[in-house]
Order: structure tokens, then C-alpha cells, then sequence
């Protein structure tokens, strides 16, 4: 046997068994999956929201928006937005 075709049977072989590890294990959990079946649980439906939950979430969005603007007075958002956020980022331009 040349060692071309040695080399193809065993690169065979190995992909043979590789495929046929690859199929037990799917197989095993397949099995494992309808043994230790998992009972559906019950779908809450979607409740519509109202208009009074809508603006609860815009009142809570400007809420954290004002904080935000005090927790940082001079802030603008062109400013935050040209700041790069940490050391690392900075291009030579920022560097100064």
C-alpha cells in the first residue's frame, strides 16, 4: 500500500468515526429530550397597554432624562457624544 492511499483510508476512517460520534450524540440527545420531556407551561396573553401606561413610560423616560441632565450640568449632547469614552479610545487628536 503507497503511503497516498494509506494516508486517504486513515483521513477516511477518521472522518467516518468522527461523523459517527457526531450521530450517537445526536441521537443521545434526542433521547434524553423525550425521556426528561418538559411540560408546557401556560402563555400569559398579552395584555394591550393603555393610554395611562403609556404615559407612565414617557413620564418615567423624562424623569430619567432630567436626572441625568442634573447629574450633569454642562453636558450637551454633541459634547458627550464627540467624547470618546475611555482612555483607550482617544485618537491622537484628543491625546493633547
Amino acid at each position: 500500500m503507497s503511503s497516498i492511499s494509506q494516508g486517504l483510508s486513515l483521513g477516511l476512517a477518521g472522518i467516518l468515526i468522527t461523523f459517527a460520534y457526531f450521530g450517537l450524540l445526536i441521537l443521545v440527545m434526542v433521547l434524553l429530550r423525550e425521556i426528561f420531556k418538559v411540560p408546557p407551561q401556560d402563555k400569559k396573553p398579552d395584555k394591550q397597554k393603555s393610554a395611562q401606561d403609556i404615559d407612565r413610560m414617557k413620564a418615567a423616560g423624562i424623569a430619567v432624562a432630567i436626572l441625568k441632565s442634573k447629574a450633569q450640568p454642562d453636558a450637551s449632547l454633541g459634547h458627550l457624544l464627540e467624547t470618546p469614552p475611555g482612555r483607550w479610545w482617544r485618537s491622537a487628536r484628543h491625546r493633547g
